[in-house]
């Protein structure tokens, strides 16, 4: 309620009051960081074997030592977004699979200058040292096999490599982690081939082979005169009682 007197001061004025506005003008800057996962052999985002950059877990902390954000890579390129300006580093808390893990500490800070920032990060692969040992021979008479090819195929049955055996019947070759087979190409005449053998890398303990190629027997054709006569006379004898029954 509202009441007036001619006799007094008027407090209220009947009316719209013009609107007061003001404007401020913020300036944003976007930061971002960016996480590139490497293979430390190829300096490649493509893993190697059957291991996968994809799946390593970082961790982001800030100056105090405060845990931000925990980061599993689903690709092998990751991007961290509005972070404030300041000072902060990552940690790698768990390997993609197939790979060592990086213990090291990557540190960086954020800024009016700097707020986009790009690290990369590599890790290393697990492999192993294959020694294979080629023998030939029979019984429990072996030497080495030299100049023998191999082909080497992956988990997916494709092609890789071909490998040969030196004057010592030996191959030395190291893989990636993963599984593979390794088909024999060639032999020396008259042996056999082996089998297709599989291996299993998984750790980085050298591993020795030692495949054997067995003589190809064959079968003992010899005949003397004398047993070609005999079946020769048998022949004879059988075609003879086979003319005299058809007379009969």
């Amino acid at each position: 309620k509202i009441y007036t007197s001619s006799n007094s001061q008027n407090l209220i004025s009947i009316g719209n009051l013009s609107p007061v506005t003001s404007t401020l003008n913020i300036n944003v800057q976007k930061t971002n960081l960016e996480i590139i996962k490497l293979d430390k052999d190829t300096h490649k985002t493509t893993p190697q074997g059957d291991a996968s950059l994809i799946g390593t877990v970082f961790e982001v902390y800030n100056n105090s030592n405060t845990k931000l954000k925990e980061i599993t890579l689903e690709e092998e390129t990751f991007k961290l977004e509005n972070l404030n300006y300041g000072k902060y580093y990552i940690l790698e808390k768990t390997p993609g699979k197939g790979y060592h893990l990086n213990t090291n500490k990557y540190e960086f800070e954020i800024s009016k200058s700097s707020p986009n920032i790009s690290i990369q990060i590599e890790n290393q692969v697990i492999k192993k040292e294959i020694e294979i040992n080629k023998l030939f021979g029979a019984g429990n008479n072996f030497i080495p096999e030299k100049n023998i090819s191999f082909n080497i195929y992956n988990s997916k049955n494709e092609f890789l490599t071909t490998i040969k055996t030196n004057n010592q019947g030996q191959i030395n070759i190291t893989l990636p982690y993963g599984t593979y087979t390794i088909k024999q190409l060639t032999t020396t005449e008259g042996y056999q081939k082996v089998n297709p053998i599989q291996i299993t890398v998984d750790n980085e303990e050298k591993e020795i082979i030692t495949l054997k190629n067995y003589k190809i027997n064959v079968p003992n054709t010899y005949t003397t005169e004398k047993n070609i006569f005999i079946k020769l006379i048998n022949y004879i004898k059988k075609l003879c009682q086979n003319i005299k029954l058809q007379l009969y």
